[in-house]
């Protein structure tokens, strides 16, 4: 279940803000519970409790501003992401030391929608990296692996092989099919019949070297048959991600 939070002092905006999350908050394709707040010591001490996925906060509030109800939830838990609210936009450059995900203006309903758009939109993506698969591993054992921190998948026989972030390749059972349906939607591409790639890790196709190439990843091969696939996927990836 997705926790989201909306704060704002001032009653009628807090219900527009409200609706406007409650209409778009089905991009994320999971469940989800809104709750609603017009002080910030009320968000926070609730936050305190049970921890809010998405956080939605006015800043200019009496008593704790929006700011500091940042600074308290920065420190009981880094996790959600924190979308600040607020019609004045030179205030932008100082949400910054708070790690905010968006600034949204307060300005009318039409535009507020289009803002809040983009915004799910966007957090649609980021949970969607945030994916963890169980991987199951020799002797009963199990790993947790976030989609984010697989840099590419490796078939070699029954197994395969997943290379890490971190530097850790981890081998399991598995069949290049099977693993490529279960990561359909997460950003991944086949680009040989043995690999499949996160696309976040690809900068550029180098079609020189007939290769995806990245800082984390090296350059990989781009089979034959794969090369028109690759392109296409890649291309409708960078222009999703702008």
């Amino acid at each position: 279940m997705v926790r989201i939070a909306v704060c704002d002092d001032v009653k009628e905006m807090l219900e527009i803000l409200t609706e406007i999350v409650d209409k778009e908050a089905g991009k994320l394709s999971e469940p989800y519970e809104i709750s609603g707040f017009t002080q910030g010591k009320h968000l926070v001490e609730e936050h305190n409790k049970k921890p809010f996925h998405i956080i939605f906060l006015d800043i200019f509030m009496p008593g704790m501003s929006g700011f500091e109800a940042a600074e308290q939830i920065g420190e009981i838990n880094r996790g959600p992401y924190l979308i600040f609210v607020t019609s004045k936009e030179e205030l932008v450059f100082d949400s910054f030391d708070y790690y905010p995900f968006y600034f949204m203006r307060k300005r009318d309903i039409e535009g507020m929608r289009m803002d809040m758009h983009k915004i799910f939109s966007k957090l649609g993506e980021f949970r969607r990296e945030e994916k963890e698969f169980i991987l199951e591993l020799p002797y009963n054992r199990k790993r947790s692996v976030r989609c984010r921190d697989i840099l590419y998948l490796l078939s070699e026989g029954n197994y395969m092989v997943y290379n890490l972030d971190t530097g850790e390749s981890i081998k399991i059972r598995g069949t290049m099919r099977d693993t490529e349906k279960e990561m359909e939607n997460y950003h991944f591409v086949r680009i040989h019949k043995r690999i499949l790639v996160n696309m976040n890790y690809i900068r550029t196709i180098d079609h020189a070297k007939n290769a995806v190439c990245g800082e984390k990843i090296g350059c990989l091969e781009i089979g034959r048959n794969y090369k028109r696939d690759v392109l296409e996927k890649y291309f409708a990836y960078s222009r999703s991600t702008l």
